[in-house]
């Protein structure tokens, strides 16, 4: 695959993924390629509202490069690396103080672990963090 297949194809995952999460409400987790995390969000309403009552391809790209989730951050498309579903009614310290961080050290199909994916994606600057992140991850 070339790597313009590989943006291509991971841009559609990611557009399916807004959409769905605008369709249902979820809560999620956005990671972004050159800056800080936002947490617990939700992806606004008008992109699945847009293309329920037939919005063309350039109207769809104007909200995708203009996306304000519910916090007020607003964020293209192509600077989002990934979304992470979380549960709608949080996580509760009780939920994140009981996950096995032994999780963490177990390896993707990409060779990674999962710490060393979530230190990278949330961009973590001390050890606490990374634990904190890793526990919210595994957690949800």
């Amino acid at each position: 695959m070339t790597p313009e297949q590989k943006e291509h194809e991971r841009n559609q995952q990611l557009a399916s993924h807004l959409i769905q999460f605008s369709t249902f409400g979820t809560r999620c987790d956005v990671t972004f390629f050159n800056r800080k995390p936002i947490f617990d969000v939700k992806v606004p309403e008008k992109i699945s509202l847009a293309l329920a009552y037939g919005a063309g391809g350039k109207k769809m790209q104007q909200i995708l490069n203009t996306i304000e989730f519910s916090d007020g951050t607003t964020a293209s498309m192509t600077e989002i690396w990934m979304l992470f579903p979380m549960p709608s009614g949080g996580i509760s310290t009780e939920e994140l103080a009981a996950v096995d961080l032994s999780q963490a050290d177990q390896r993707a199909p990409n060779g990674k672990t999962i710490r060393e994916m979530i230190r990278e994606m949330y961009q973590c600057e001390s050890a606490d963090e990374e634990e904190r992140y890793i526990r919210r991850f595994l957690a949800s």
